[in-house]
């Protein structure tokens, strides 16, 4: 075993809720043709695989007898991978000391690892100007690349 004692930060879980959370605030206007607001919601987001998400999505269409269309629009995300970034490691010897409450010996954690985790997220839509509009509210955040602060050990004030 690598290590003496379990430990489990969540890490991943963190990226995971954090990168969903970039995404949920994107919303869909419906207008009339001449510019008159029909209808303005929130679009749905989900953690699943594109395939999971599309079974489910004809699962529910055929149980609720609703055209397909009424369940859109809608995004799923998944974690599809994860890589080393040697180009960020550090000196693996930094050590990060915290006295936590009630602790006689301090704790120590050793410089975290670089690491790349690579979302899919896909926009399901019903028509071509649903999707238009989702995508203008996210790519202007995207130059290629987005980042984000979490706050990755909370105990440490990492």
């Amino acid at each position: 075993m690598l290590a003496t004692e379990f430990f489990w930060h969540q890490t991943i879980r963190r990226y995971t809720l954090a990168f969903g959370l970039v995404f949920s605030d994107i919303y869909i206007k419906r207008s009339h043709p001449y510019d008159v607001v029909l209808d303005s919601f929130k679009i749905p987001i989900t953690q699943a695989s594109k395939q999971k998400f599309y079974l489910q999505l004809m699962q529910d269409a055929s149980e609720s007898n609703r055209p397909f269309g009424i369940l859109l629009p809608r995004i799923s995300f998944m974690l599809s991978s994860i890589s080393y970034d040697q180009e960020r490691q550090k000196n693996v010897t930094n050590r990060y000391m915290k006295t936590l409450e009630n602790a006689i010996t301090p704790s120590y954690n050793f410089e975290p690892s670089p690491w790349n985790f690579h979302y899919d997220m896909t926009l399901w839509t019903a028509n071509e100007h649903d999707a238009h509009q989702a995508i203008e509210q996210i790519l202007p955040y995207f130059t290629p690349f987005y980042m984000l602060t979490i706050n990755e050990l909370p105990t440490f004030n990492i």
